[in-house]
């Protein structure tokens, strides 16, 4: 199988990483993920002007590659103090993530929330006002393999197939090498978004795969509306060994700052 990720690329294994860091709020996702290549134009045409592409990523140098994740978080739950304060809360999120993106003149990688839906008005609201996330809500519904993405009106924004390759296994037993890649690049990298007003805001996801399990799938997602600026409807094949399944990932997240 020809490798996707150039290694030299990616962030070292920090086990010191989140020690020290304060997450405001989590939820325990289920899901999927699935890992594209795109021309890195097109990548770039969805940065806001403060951001740009950085070198590397791609063992082909022509592509960029974008994550397309798609699920349920469910018991939503505040973290004040370190102490949880659950809200009984569930619904479907979608979001967007481009690695490997820096400030201009900058030189820290960072991924970009490039677009969220979320099909609770709250979290949507949240995620714009304070960390810039793009969120929109949206109508979201599965069907055995099929994934769709709607707006309020019912026009498709998206739709997907991932068809399951393997057992479901511990996530901490996982070997394969994309999927590997895939948890470095997003529990290492700092979040970027940019806010209404124009503002960038950094923040961090925390992915605790700790009690979660994966399984290997194949995949491809349909672009079919107006989902991304920049990004033209088209459609994406997952890469090899870059699709997968999630159940019982604990997904934290921190205050937004300004970016240093």
């Amino acid at each position: 199988m020809q490798p996707f990720f150039d290694p030299g690329t990616f962030p070292r294994p920090d086990p010191a990483l989140h020690a020290g860091t304060t997450f405001n709020g989590q939820a325990t996702f289920s899901g999927r993920m699935c890992v594209v290549g795109l021309p890195r134009a097109d990548v770039a045409a969805t940065l806001p002007p403060s951001l740009e592409l950085m070198t590397g990523g791609c063992i082909d140098p022509s592509q960029h590659p974008v994550l397309f994740v798609f699920g349920e978080q469910a018991d939503g739950t505040l973290l004040v103090g370190g102490r949880p304060v659950p809200l009984g809360i569930r619904y479907g999120e979608f979001a967007v993530l481009v690695p490997f993106v820096r400030q201009r003149h900058g030189e820290a990688p960072h991924v970009f929330v490039a677009r969220m839906c979320s099909a609770y008005f709250p979290a949507t609201w949240h995620g714009n006002a304070h960390y810039g996330f793009a969120k929109t809500t949206a109508r979201m519904r599965s069907d055995g393999p099929l994934f769709i993405l709607s707006e309020d009106d019912d026009r498709l924004l998206l739709h997907a197939a991932v068809e399951p390759r393997g057992p479901w296994e511990p996530a901490t037993r996982t070997t394969l090498p994309t999927i590997v890649a895939v948890r470095r690049l997003f529990e290492h990298l700092p979040v970027l978004g940019r806010r209404p007003d124009g503002s960038i805001r950094c923040s961090r996801f925390g992915w605790d795969f700790s009690h979660a399990d994966l399984r290997p799938a194949a995949g491809w997602i349909s672009i079919d509306g107006n989902l991304v600026e920049g990004l033209s409807p088209r459609l994406c094949p997952g890469v090899p060994g870059g699709t997968l399944e999630v159940r019982n990932l604990v997904w934290k997240l921190t205050w937004p700052s300004r970016c240093s």
